[in-house]
């Protein structure tokens, strides 16, 4: 295997730049902000974002053709494959006619009348609005089976970006049988495995010492260490800590606390850097649960802060980012951008039950490579959390969907 280092402004462009050079072939290792290098560059540039990945022998980088399956959600477009070379041919014909504008704008000499200006660029503003008008009335779908029972608007109402949608409804289209497009039943099955599919699950915990928690304020990162500790020192009989890093929220600390009095498991509370690395030096524990210090993604100072705890340490820890499933889209695609400068290894998606929408976080742990480790389902310890199933995210996309046809099924029984 070849290893490749991509270096770019942010994340979500090296991780673009992945993706164009070798799709889903590379294997995501490393991720870092790096300093400029040169004298110069350390006074006056900027971090850069890098990321190492692995390639399969005998692969080359090729460029891939534009609309792939994932896209960070700020850079969503509807696509359609049917109406690909008609968009290809209109859009040419438009950037010819934006061509001969300029040259004929170049030609024409300065006057103070700027209606003879403005006529060439009335004109393009129509054409852009008839090209957009036709794109958005060619469907893949006939006018019979369209939608599939409303399909198309339940996974919209789920938070999928048009592309997304497209991508299931074609996948289903193509594997159901015509007589099935009417068939509910079939057709919920089939979508709910293709959905399946695109969710990235890596159960549970790894191997390190240290597991950590991290992410936004409120996303539940106690309760949810908690509910984990739980887990492993009453029902599997592990031998753990707790290290909270938490030197704000007092009641989240003395929350810990509790808890752990209840299990029977130490808890330590680290001020600084040092102190946390000596804390698990010392620790005999087998597994060190450790819970961080919430705050906004916008805080840089606190993010330098976080990372230089987890810089102090001798061995890598791995952390969770956890995400609550009620954030806005928006707000999730800027907590996983700035918390890489951190660094995370997996997500944890809380709170699923205080939502009703999931799509967005399923489509930013595609984009971003990273894998579900747990949900959790309520604020009972130890109890409403789960190691993460793709089949259990797919059923809560598709579960109004489906309740609403089963009962429309129903009736016409």
């Amino acid at each position: 295997m070849e290893y490749i280092k991509i270096t770019a402004n942010s994340q979500s462009e090296a991780l673009q730049k992945l993706r164009q050079l070798y799709g889903n072939d590379a294997y995501l290792f490393e991720e870092k902000w790096i300093e400029p290098d040169t004298f110069l560059g350390k006074l006056f540039g900027k971090k850069r974002f890098q990321i190492t990945v692995g390639i399969p022998e005998k692969k080359t980088p090729q460029l891939r053709p534009q609309g792939p399956k994932t896209e960070p959600l700020a850079s969503r477009t509807s696509y359609t494959k049917k109406s690909e070379d008609f968009r290809k041919d209109e859009l040419l014909q438009l950037l010819e006619e934006i061509r001969k504008n300029r040259l004929i704008a170049r030609e024409l000499p300065p006057r103070e009348d700027k209606e003879s200006f403005q006529a060439p660029l009335q004109k393009i503003a129509r054409d852009i609005e008839v090209i957009k008008e036709n794109i958005a009335s060619r469907s893949l779908f006939t006018p019979t089976d369209k939608d599939f029972f409303g399909l198309r608007e339940a996974l919209f109402k789920q938070g999928f970006s048009a592309r997304f949608v497209d991508d299931i409804l074609s996948d289903a289209r193509l594997a159901l049988a015509p007589q099935d497009y009417r068939n509910f039943r079939r057709i919920y099955e089939k979508v709910k495995v293709l959905i399946e599919k695109r969710i990235r699950v890596s159960p549970g915990l790894g191997e390190p010492q240290v597991i950590a928690l991290i992410g936004p304020t409120g996303a539940g990162k106690t309760t949810t260490l908690a509910k984990i500790a739980a887990e492993l020192a009453l029902r599997r009989k592990r031998k753990i800590e707790l290290i909270t890093l938490d030197n704000f929220r007092i009641a989240a600390t003395e929350q810990l606390k509790v808890y752990g009095n209840i299990m029977g498991v130490p808890v330590r509370i680290c001020m600084r850097p040092e102190e946390f690395r000596r804390a698990v030096e010392e620790s005999t524990a087998e597994m060190i649960l450790v819970d961080n210090t919430g705050f906004a993604a916008s805080n840089d100072r606190f993010l330098e802060e976080q990372k230089a705890f987890y810089d102090a340490l001798p061995s890598r820890a791995e952390k969770h980012l956890v995400l609550p499933a009620n954030m806005k889209a928006e707000e999730g695609e800027l907590v996983m951008e700035k918390f890489a400068q951190i660094g995370y290894d997996k997500l944890i998606l809380s709170k699923i039950d205080e939502s009703l929408s999931f799509g967005a976080f399923i489509e930013l742990s595609e984009s971003y490579h990273r894998p579900f480790s747990y949900f959790t389902t309520g604020q009972n310890v130890p109890d409403d959390i789960m190691e993460a199933r793709g089949d259990f995210l797919a059923e809560k996309v598709l579960e109004r969907y489906r309740q609403k046809n089963e009962g429309e099924t129903l009736k016409k029984e």
